[in-house]
């Protein structure tokens, strides 16, 4: 996709009501969860406030691409304290690459975050390229991801500490899971689907 369409979509994301919204039985509101111990019954709420200083982010993300570059789907999914909050998948592009997408389901965990109010984040994923970038221990070379990584370093500022890890594929599962299903929309939406359409 290019990149003024993926910048509009981040732009506009707070206005996204995704089909692939993600919850379950164990999805707890942040109200309730800066302000109850968590051995006690949640009652659901929609207000969000200020998470509590005691809570522990971590955001997890993946981006896939068949053939690379080639249809692409990326998922992120975000937890509190190890329980899962929040999870989403979506398709990329039809000619998009893998590092593209791993971008894009990085930049869709970071925007989440935000929205939540989270001011203190520890991001996971698996791809070295992406985490080093950020990391500042890799230069950005390709003028393809020149845009995309300096958007995300944009988002960067707006936490008061984010931090960086790279861990193996088999340890990102829930994130890869989600690229993939982010995949599997091309046939819903047909091959020219991008993500502007959900705008």
């Amino acid at each position: 996709m290019k990149q003024k369409k993926l910048t509009s979509f981040f732009n506009k994301s707070a206005k996204i009501i995704p089909e692939s919204y993600h919850s379950n039985t164990n999805t707890v509101p942040i109200k309730e969860m800066a302000t109850i111990p968590h051995s006690g019954v949640l009652e659901k709420s929609q207000e969000q406030i200020e998470p509590s200083a005691n809570i522990s982010y971590c955001m997890m993300f993946d981006g896939c691409s068949k053939r690379n570059p080639g249809p692409a789907g990326a998922g992120a999914v975000i937890y509190a304290n190890n329980t899962e909050v929040w999870s989403r998948s979506i398709y990329v592009g039809h000619e998009e690459t893998n590092n593209i997408a791993e971008y894009t389901g990085l930049l869709l965990g970071m925007n989440e975050a935000i929205s939540r109010k989270i001011r203190v984040l520890l991001v996971k994923g698996d791809s070295e390229l992406v985490i080093k970038q950020m990391q500042g221990k890799y230069k950005v070379k390709s003028e393809n991801l020149f845009d995309i990584y300096q958007e995300a370093k944009e988002l960067e500022k707006q936490f008061d500490k984010i931090e960086y890890m790279h861990v193996y594929r088999h340890l990102n599962a829930r994130a890869d899971a989600l690229s993939n299903e982010g995949l599997e929309k091309k046939g819903k939406y047909g091959s020219n689907h991008t993500l502007t359409k959900f705008v």
